[in-house]
């Protein structure tokens, strides 16, 4: 059989070149349609037009024709003999944006059609210029080769090249200077059958792709319908973190369980709000410092990952405001149970969605629909991500022990890790942070109510050492009483997360005889117990390993909780009811039980 080969002209000498050229993995006309946009925003583009017209296809009525329309800088002849040869580009060696591979223009548009035609100016529309492929005129071997010639746009497409826009305000967009139009015709995959179905699909997918571009006014996007101009809009940013204040899904608090697609009446205030860890900034953005190997330099080099986290606001999802369960509600069900997960957003363009084994993919855990993550990086670590050449996706996820592979840089060089594990501690211990504080928003407890738990009542129903003295007792004593309240507040705050607690509740703190919660504590060390300030707390580290291993799989079963907690709460009250020499002697026993647990279970689990 004859070895199929690549000519100069980038035509594969087979009739096989139709079935091969297909078969790109972009799985969608939306991906495909992605792409496009990608070659008009490195074209510098601040417009774009998407034109969907319906007609006969293949006997019945469906999308025939797409068009997209830029007014970037245009190609000169050579650019646009090249333009559809696969892997002419020259960006694998740039990075210095949003493409790279340079295979995108064909391969993207024959996922879609079997004819693509190309038409590029400089200094002025008079100066067009074109060029096509037609994958049956190449099997058919009636094309042979790539030529351009001086051409100019169809008559169908002549109007929007400079008009004012009644749909858009009645604003003027101008593509007359420098741009390019391509032109999908025999559309026959990947696409829905109604222009309507399309739109909405990119209002969603584009809006979310390139939201950071459309929310910056770099990138504008429009789908304009030549057989309907009603179905004509401007792509507004859809941001699945809603935070941003422009986004095409929004709030309303007077109807918190409804949303708006597109600005619309009250319906104007994002979702969520920045998650804050230690050292983000005020954005919910934190900066982790990563590793990787420069495959072109073959050296180790430093880069960083962005990540972004954004959590429910209370008054969209508490108790308080939504008697029912928010999962069951219009926008639980319709809007969020469609964007949990983590975005991975490269060179501010998303090109994957999912959980990449960071969480749980359950549903029965309604928390996780109302938080946001998000990990933004620049294409220099393309090779670390696993970034695919038609940015459809990133090779990010869990390595079982055995699995973990280190990559040999030089003898002289350090191993780097993987990126998942480079940035697996702040991603997990965040997201159990967001459930953590999401749970305690539907407690059916609220307010005063909601101060003790279980697991302290149990402790304070017990008569037998309630005239016992205490540490904290005596500490108490020799505190005013501001400065008693002064303590129950910030106990209140801190580790009941209450922001407003009333007099009852720092009554009740005050009368705990051991009060439990759950934080990341700066030390190593599973639990802590603090007697310091009159008040005996208990805390729980949610960044310790037995806490990931335990504690966070049967969070679920409260009994089991509520015993565990009256367990380590035990010991605490040993503490406070002993002598301050015993209860020296206790803390060196304690921290040298935590240095051990920690210890045995790391060795366990290989970390």
């Amino acid at each position: 059989m004859e070895e199929n080969k690549i000519n100069e002209n980038g035509f594969m000498d087979s009739e096989f070149l139709a079935d091969s050229i297909r078969s790109t993995g972009y799985n969608s006309a939306d991906n495909a349609i992605a792409e496009i946009i990608d070659n008009s925003i490195e074209a510098n583009a601040k417009e774009t037009f998407i034109i969907a017209s319906e007609g006969d296809v293949d006997g019945r009525n469906g999308i025939a024709q797409i068009a997209f329309l830029d007014n970037g800088i245009g190609m000169n002849e050579n650019t646009l003999q090249s333009c559809l040869k696969l892997g002419a580009s020259d960006k694998r060696k740039t990075r210095r944006g949003i493409g790279r591979f340079g295979v995108g223009l064909t391969q993207s548009s024959m996922s879609v059609c079997t004819r693509v035609e190309i038409y590029s100016w400089q200094n002025g529309i008079e100066n067009c210029q074109s060029v096509y492929l037609d994958l049956k005129e190449v099997k058919d071997r009636k094309q042979t080769n790539y030529n351009v010639k001086k051409d100019q746009i169809p008559d169908e497409y002549q109007k929007y090249v400079h008009a004012k826009w009644p749909s858009f305000d009645n604003e003027e967009i101008d593509f007359r200077k420098s741009g390019t139009l391509v032109i999908w015709k025999k559309c026959d995959r990947n696409l829905p059958r109604k222009v309507s179905t399309l739109f909405a699909n990119l209002d969603k997918n584009l809006g979310k792709k390139f939201r950071y571009l459309i929310q910056s006014k770099e990138q504008r996007i429009f789908t304009i319908s030549q057989n309907n101009e009603n179905l004509d809009k401007e792509i507004l940013p859809n941001d699945p973190l809603f935070l941003m204040e422009n986004n095409l899904v929004l709030g309303d608090r007077e109807n918190p369980t409804e949303y708006k697609l597109r600005n619309g009446g009250n319906f104007t205030e994002p979702f969520f709000e920045p998650f804050l860890i230690k050292g983000s900034n005020d954005k919910g953005e934190v900066e982790v410092p990563i590793e990787y190997f420069d495959e072109e330099e073959k050296v180790k080099k430093e880069s960083k990952v962005i990540i972004k986290f954004s959590v429910v606001k209370e008054e969209f999802y508490s108790i308080k405001y939504i008697k029912k369960k928010p999962g069951l509600v219009g926008v639980g069900k319709e809007i969020m149970s469609k964007y949990a997960g983590i975005s991975v957003v490269r060179a501010n363009r998303e090109i994957d969605f999912g959980r990449f084994d960071f969480a749980d993919n359950s549903e029965y855990i309604p928390e996780d629909r109302w938080w946001g993550c998000e990990i933004r990086f620049m294409p220099e670590l393309d090779e670390a991500f696993g970034v695919s050449n038609n940015k459809q996706g990133v090779i990010l996820k869990k390595m079982e022990d055995e699995e973990i592979k280190f990559y040999k840089l030089d003898e002289n060089i350090d191993y780097v890790k993987p990126i998942w594990l480079q940035i697996q501690d702040v991603i997990e211990k965040t997201i159990r942070d967001m459930r953590k504080r999401n749970s305690s928003l539907r407690d059916e407890k609220t307010g005063s109510d909601s101060v003790t738990t279980g697991s302290e009542n149990a402790i304070n129903s017990n008569t037998d050492d309630t005239d016992r003295e205490t540490i904290t007792g005596k500490q108490k004593e020799k505190m005013t009483t501001k400065e008693t309240q002064e303590e129950a507040i910030r106990v209140l705050k801190d580790i009941k997360q209450i922001d407003n607690p009333t007099n009852e509740d720092i009554e009740k703190i005050l009368l705990n005889k051991v009060t439990i919660g759950y934080d990341r504590l700066s030390s190593v060390n599973f639990f802590e117990v603090d007697i310091s300030r009159g008040i005996c707390k208990c805390i729980i580290n949610t960044d310790h390993i037995f806490y990931e291993k335990f504690l966070e799989k049967i969070k679920e079963n409260k009994e089991i909780i509520e015993i565990f907690e009256i367990f380590l709460a035990s010991l605490a009250r040993v503490m406070d009811e002993s002598s301050i020499e015993e209860e020296k002697k206790i803390r060196s026993v304690v921290e040298e039980w935590n240095y051990k647990l920690t210890r045995y279970i790391k060795s366990q689990y290989g970390e």
